[in-house]
Parts: structure tokens; sequence; C-alpha cells
């Protein structure tokens, strides 16, 4: 472990949260707070860098709090690291909200991401727009990182990756100013964490938001397609009219919503 980042981790106690062949991220409890300790090798390492450059932006600008980065560092075995502070709440998709509170949960859910809209786009430094997210798709479907079949949607999984690509192109949407703001790039359940109401009668609060790695000015509909789409695949289609209400906009674009999520299928 590279020097740095052992001085942020006094008396570690590491538990395995989430490992694949070239990235690794971890739960640390130490003597002064949680740590989340993300570790990537190879390609990922230029995906770590970006979530920590938009983090570092993030942390005490935002409305809603964002991990703050504790140490950042490059280890000798080729591996790049990066620790952050644990956030308070319990993450959307958590069981218990499913319980008795899930109304609570996707209301604040709703009214958390628009407080992060909120945010005045001309102060953020980080853009990703439709014609980024089409060179992003062009590319992984080039190197054959797109499988259909996979998809969540099963509308797309009898179409091939290029016909997909093909269908991107030629709907894309325009992006009125009025619409863009700055967006979480990833806004799935998993990574908006709330504090539970302390009634049945009281909404959820936001306490925080994770996984920044994709953050920067875009159509606000590329996050509300992920929430939507999180939220009916983790506990059905039921209460997603709660989300828009909450959010401020009753009456969402489903065509803009779909071209997103797919676009996020291909990113």
């Amino acid at each position: 472990m590279p020097a740095d980042c052992a001085a942020v981790l006094p008396e570690a106690v590491w538990e395995q949260v989430w490992v694949k062949p070239v990235s690794e991220v971890w739960r640390v409890d130490t003597s002064a707070g949680g740590r989340y300790v993300k570790i990537a090798g190879g390609a990922e390492q230029a995906q770590l860098d970006d979530e920590a450059h938009r983090l570092e932006w993030a942390h005490g600008r935002l409305p809603v709090p964002t991990p703050e980065v504790l140490a950042r560092a490059h280890g000798a075995d080729d591996r790049s690291w990066l620790v952050t502070a644990a956030l308070e709440g319990v993450p959307a998709h958590d069981p218990g909200w499913r319980v008795d509170r899930v109304e609570a949960m996707v209301e604040g859910v709703g009214a958390g991401l628009r407080r992060l809209h909120d945010t005045d786009p001309a102060a953020c430094p980080f853009r990703i727009g439709v014609e980024d997210l089409l060179a992003s798709a062009t590319e992984r479907v080039a190197a054959g990182g797109v499988d259909p079949t996979s998809m969540a949607s099963p509308t797309y999984r009898r179409h091939d990756a290029e016909s997909l690509l093909d269908h991107l192109r030629a709907t894309r949407p325009v992006e009125p100013a009025a619409d863009l703001v700055v967006a979480h790039g990833d806004a799935v359940l998993p990574n908006v964490l709330l504090r539970p109401p302390p009634s049945r009668q009281d909404g959820a609060v936001i306490t925080g938001l994770v996984d920044l790695g994709r953050l920067g000015v875009s159509d606000r509909y590329r996050d509300l397609a992920l929430v939507a789409r999180s939220l009916v695949l983790n506990v059905g289609p039921e209460p997603a009219w709660r989300l828009f209400d909450a959010y401020g906009l009753p009456h969402p674009d489903p065509l803009r919503m779909e071209w997103y999520a797919l676009a996020d299928d291909m990113w």
C-alpha cells in the first residue's frame, strides 16, 4: 500500500465490497471513521483519475454531500489508489426501504436529485453531452464491448450492437439549455444515500451521492432515465410517479428517457 494511503487508514479493519480482475472497492473501518478504498489497474486507472478529479471539485460545492478525497496514490504494483471518507445514510436500494418506506425513499431520491440539478451548471468544469455519449458508444461497439443480450430492456436484446448504435445516432435528442444541469451521470439507487424518516408520515432526506466518476453538465434526463430504470428494477414501476412529482416534473418526456437509458447501456 502506498505510504500516503496507509497514513489515512489507521487501525484499519477491511471489508471487501466489490472486486473484479483490475479493480477493487473496500470498506475500511478505522479509528478515525469509515473509509472507502478504490484500487484500479490497467485502463481502469484513467476512470479512477476522472472520479478523483470530480470528487475534489464537488466536495463542499454541491448542495448535496459528496465524499471527501483523503488520499490518492500510484502504487509500485502499477495500480492506483483512491481513499475517500464514508458518508452517513442508507443506500436507496437497501432492502429495508422496501418493507414499509418505499414512498419515503422514492420521494427523498426525487427531491435530492432536484437539489443537485438546481446547481448552477456554469460553475461545473465537466461536461458529458449527447456527442460524448455517442462517441463512447461508437468506441465500445467498435471494440466489441456492447452485448445487447445483457441489456436491462428486453426491447433491445434482439438487435445487434451496430443497429442499436445507428438507432442512437438517428434519434439523438436536442439538449435544451433549460435542461442542462450538473448531473450525477450514474444516478442509480445504490449511489444515493438517504436518512430514514422518523415516521411514516415524513420523507427521507438525501445525505449524500457517491460514485461520481461520470458527473458533468448534461441534460437532466440523463439522470432521470437512470434513476427511473433503477427504481423499476429494484421496487417496481408503481411508485415512479412519486419520483417525478418530488422532482417537480410530473410529465417527463418518455422518448428522451429511453434514449439516455440506451446510451448508458452502451457507455
